[in-house]
């Protein structure tokens, strides 16, 4: 019984390493979608900030185009004072110019505002560009590493699962069996050692004639408490 315990002892070994291993290649799809997810709401954040920039000067456009024409029919119209004949015409016309420039006067102090938000714009959309360049190569880096990492796994895992199979070849069904269905109940070390009289899973005492089985070797024991295989070390397990 004492070699069944150190087969289960090696086993228990190569299945920590290939849970690591399974966990490894599930996380790392998961940690590059992640990755990837937040890379996207980068660009889209900066494709966002873009489109308002692009309104911005957009609207700018129009009203530069409006100040522009009504500076054009200011200047036709004052042309025409000089052929005005009545007073009141004259008046009228002279109205009419103070009225355009008033409101060009408003038009360049929205063209100002908007002036000053577009630059704003420009420089946070420079912000984010330069972000998201850096973001774009820190994502390049750690998808080299984790795809190199998960490549080395994929061609260490067959190895190490046929490693495990050999071993368990060695151990006996009903043992094997029973070890696997500790393993499964405590998703954990399921073989443990002894040590002062307790089982080291869960640090209970055990009683003196089982702890003394336990150091015999001679068949397989189970903790009271906790349901682990144990084993003492001294039996070279």
């Amino acid at each position: 019984m004492q070699e069944q315990i150190r087969l289960l002892v090696e086993l228990q070994k190569l299945d920590a390493v290939l849970g690591g291993m399974k966990r490894k290649m599930e996380n790392t799809p998961k940690r590059l979608s992640e990755l990837q997810t937040g890379l996207d709401a980068m660009k889209a954040d900066l494709e966002q900030c873009e489109a308002q920039l692009e309104e911005l000067k957009k609207d700018r456009r129009t009203k530069e185009g409006l100040l522009q024409m009504e500076i054009d029919r200011i200047q036709k119209t004052e042309g025409h004072l000089k052929d005005i004949k009545t007073q009141k015409e004259y008046q009228a016309l002279l109205k009419e110019v103070d009225q355009g420039k008033k409101l060009n006067a408003s038009r360049e102090e929205d063209i100002l505002k908007l002036t000053a938000d577009v630059e704003e714009m420009e420089k946070v959309a420079s912000e984010k560009a330069a972000a998201l360049k850096a973001k774009e190569v820190e994502y390049a880096k750690e998808k080299k590493v984790l795809e190199g990492d998960l490549s080395k796994i994929d061609a260490e895992f067959d190895g190490k699962r046929k490693g495990w199979e050999e071993i368990a070849k060695k151990v006996k069904p009903n043992v094997l069996k029973m070890y696997q269905r500790v393993s499964e109940r405590r998703n954990a070390t399921s073989v443990v050692p002894v040590k002062n009289g307790a089982c080291t899973g869960c640090h209970m005492n055990l009683p003196p004639q089982l702890y003394n089985q336990v150091q015999k070797g001679h068949e397989m024991i189970l903790c009271p408490s906790c349901h682990r295989i144990l084993y003492w070390e001294g039996n070279n397990c």
